[in-house]
């Protein structure tokens, strides 16, 4: 092989190299607007106190799905909340799951007392018949404002 062929070679492995990776940036943007569109479709249902809605964006198999319906049936008679995305960044993806970062702000607009938060937390995502939902969340931070 001539070094003409062996650098011609190489530089379409470069190309590939460099197109794969550009594939892989793309793919993880599309999952990251795949799972905050996810989240917001959570908040817009909790704002709308939409049960059934909730709970669509969270995985029927979840160990917290029981106790998420039944905390927002509890909360939606006595509570209007506001959600706020502050900040959401894509993780990580293996098989069916999904991880997630989240800072959200919740205030409330009417109800009884009520402390206003920051909360930042790992968000899983799961799919379920090849759509992402919530499946578990664990707190990192919880800040009083």
């Amino acid at each position: 092989m001539g070094k003409r062929t062996l650098v011609i070679m190489l530089a379409f492995g470069l190309a590939f190299s460099v197109l794969g990776v550009a594939g892989n940036a793309n793919a993880e943007e599309d999952i990251s607007k795949v799972l905050n569109s996810v989240i917001m479709k959570n908040f817009k249902a909790y704002e709308q106190e939409d049960i059934e809605k909730v709970m669509s964006t969270v995985h029927s198999k979840s160990p917290g799905f029981a106790a998420t319906k039944d905390f927002s049936s509890q909360i939606f008679p006595v509570y209007d909340i506001k959600y706020e995305l502050l900040n959401f960044k894509y993780i990580v993806i293996e098989q069916d799951y999904a991880l997630g970062r989240v800072k959200q702000k919740t205030t409330k607009i009417s109800g009884p007392e009520f402390k206003d938060n920051i909360i930042d937390s790992i968000v899983i995502f799961k799919q379920e018949s090849g759509v992402w939902k919530l499946w578990s969340q664990a707190t990192l931070t919880l800040e009083y404002i």
